[in-house]
C-alpha cells in the first residue's frame, strides 16, 4: 500500500529571498499600512486550502506566513488549525474550492471574534 506523502506546493515561502515570497509580503505590508494611513484597522486572515486540511500538502506555508505576521507586528488569525477538526469536503465543495456554508460560518465566526472589539469601540458603525 502506497502511503501519501505531503508535498509542498509553495517552495518559496522556505527561501526568504525568493522574489515571489518578497513580493507577497511587501503586498500584505502596503496593504496594511495604507489601512492604517486611512484609520482603518487590517487584519491577516489566513485561509486553508482544501488540500491543506486533507493531509496532501506540507502546512509549512501556514508558519512562515505566521511568522511574517509575527515579526511585522500585523494581527492575524490563521484558521487552518481550527479547521483541521473538519473533514475537507465539510468546509470545501469538491467542484471549485469554495467554502461550503460550514467553512463560510467558521471564517466569519473566527474573523467577528478578533473585530467585534474593534466595533464595540468606534463610534460609527463600519
Amino acid at each position: 500500500m502506497k502511503r501519501l506523502i505531503p508535498q509542498n506546493p509553495f517552495p518559496q515561502y522556505l527561501d526568504s529571498t525568493n522574489s515571489d515570497w518578497i513580493l507577497t509580503q511587501e503586498l500584505i505590508k502596503a496593504i496594511r499600512d495604507e489601512s492604517a494611513k486611512r484609520g482603518a484597522k487590517f487584519l491577516l486572515v489566513i485561509l486553508p486550502q482544501r488540500e491543506y486540511l486533507n493531509g496532501s500538502f506540507n502546512p509549512i506555508v501556514y508558519e512562515k506566513i505566521e511568522e511574517f505576521a509575527t515579526r511585522e507586528k500585523t494581527q492575524y488569525i490563521n484558521l487552518l488549525p481550527e479547521m483541521t477538526a473538519f473533514r475537507w469536503n465539510d468546509l470545501f465543495y469538491a467542484e471549485d474550492g469554495h467554502f461550503t456554508p460550514l467553512g463560510a460560518r467558521l471564517t466569519a465566526q473566527a474573523i467577528f471574534q478578533v473585530i467585534q472589539p474593534w466595533v464595540a469601540h468606534e463610534e460609527s458603525p463600519l
